[in-house]
Formats: C-alpha cells, structure tokens, sequence
C-alpha cells in the first residue's frame, strides 16, 4: 500500500464529525485491493477538507474485519472480484461464510448500515460478477440500505471505453453524491445509534454473528437485566475490544 489505513490528521477534521466509515474488499488478483486503496485514499480526503463529516475511515479485506463488529458499523463499502467458477476470493471466505449464517435475522440484522457494493468482473465470462451480485443480495436482506443500485455497481473488464473504470467512476460520482446527504457538512445525523432500543438491538445482533463464542441464553438474559442507556458507552467499547463486558456480568469470550 502506498498510504497506510492508519494515517491520522485529527486536526483537520471538524469536530462535529461523528461517522465512521468502512471500506472493505475481497481480492484475488490485486485489482479490488487497489481499487478500494483508491477509495480509502478519496474518503480520507473528503474527511481531511470537511466535505464530508467522517471521524475515521479504516480499510481491511474481509477476511480481516472482525464480522462480529458489523451491526455495530454504520457505513460501509465493499470493493469485490469474481474468482474461479463465481467463486469470492480467498480474502473473503470466511467473511461470506460468517454472513450466510442461517441464524442471522432477515431485514434486523444490518438495519443500521447504509453500504455499497463495488464489483469487478468481466462479461465474457458466465457467473459475470457474481459475487458482487450475491454480497449486495445478502446484505439487503439482512436490513442493509443500498446507497447505489446494484445495477449501478458492476464494473466489466470487457466495456470498450476503459474496462471496469468506466462503471467505477460513475460508481464513485453517485457514492459520494449520496454521501453528501448522509454526512455532509451541516448534516446533525450521528453515525451510531446510541438509544436503548438500538443498542440493545445490535449488541442482540452481534451475539448472533459470535455463536460460538457467547452463550445466547445467558447472554440474552443478562441483557434483559441491565441498563442499555447508561451502560452503552461501556458495551460498545468492550464489545469492540473482544468482547469482554462488565456491565453482562464478566468476559463473554471464549
């Protein structure tokens, strides 16, 4: 990478800035790296000049991204290639394994999220950019809100005018647009939802993507029990950390 995903100039931001921004990608070639390189590196820019009100945008390849931190995530972008026989690439396995988990709710699970999806992909080929057309499925079902139809969101290495850059670059016009309405300057929305019922939703949620880490009984209970408002602070932070949560009665880790 020519830019590190840790880069800080804090200074810069404004201080009403509250989203945090995710950009994650599953690469087999290198192609969907660079191109989500790319957009980590314009994201940082807006949020260095205040175009748009974001506190951090980090970068992972799924594969990297602890999913069980995914309710908890408010934006999030996906840059993917097709792999093999519609396959998703390496980096990306578990990850997809992880969100394809039949106990996850349909329509709750990622009703916070506002994503995009980015697919590469080449028309010559059959299962043309399947795997960007699966990963926006899934994460629509499970309550995500699309910020750029999927139709808007495949790039083919075939297209005359300049392979997938010609679709990305539009891609990349209507993202930012949309974002612009989401966290734009002046726009008071929070980038977390910090009331009880939506804390306690999505600590709910994320249980359910740590099976075999929690125990749900338990831990459901637990949750009945405390107070989501005063102790959200504290269960956000610890569940992040490894999930280890003082206010559920000790660590819930293995």
């Amino acid at each position: 990478m020519s830019a590190s995903p840790s880069a800080s100039a804090s200074a810069s931001v404004p201080a009403s800035a509250s989203w945090e921004a995710l950009v994650l990608y599953g690469s087999q070639t290198g192609n969907a790296e660079e191109v989500a390189e790319d957009l980590w590196r314009l994201l940082e820019r807006h949020r260095f000049t205040g175009k748009l009100g974001l506190r951090k945008v980090s970068l992972h390849a799924m594969d990297e991204f602890d999913i069980a931190t995914l309710p908890l995530c408010r934006l999030v972008f996906f840059v993917t290639s097709t792999t093999g026989q519609g396959d998703v690439p390496e980096n990306m396995k578990r990850f997809w394994r992880n969100l394809l988990r039949k106990s996850l709710p349909l329509r709750t699970s990622l009703n916070g999220m506002k994503y995009g999806v980015f697919g590469l992909g080449d028309s010559s080929y059959p299962k043309y950019n399947v795997a960007a057309r699966k990963l926006f499925k899934r994460l629509e079902d499970l309550g995500g809100k699309p910020l750029v139809e999927l139709r808007d969101s495949l790039g083919d290495e075939q297209d005359a005018g300049g392979g997938y850059f010609v679709a990305l670059d539009k891609w990349t016009d209507a993202l930012l647009s949309k974002l612009e309405q989401v966290c734009g300057p002046g726009n008071a929305a929070v980038g977390v939802d910090r009331s009880s019922d939506g804390v306690q939703d999505r600590l709910m949620d994320q249980c359910r993507l740590v099976t075999s880490r929690v125990d749900h009984p338990v831990l459901a209970r637990r949750l009945e029990s405390f107070d989501v408002v005063r102790e959200s602070e504290l269960c956000f932070s610890a569940l992040r950390e490894g999930l280890s949560c003082k206010c559920l009665g000790g660590s819930t880790g293995e």
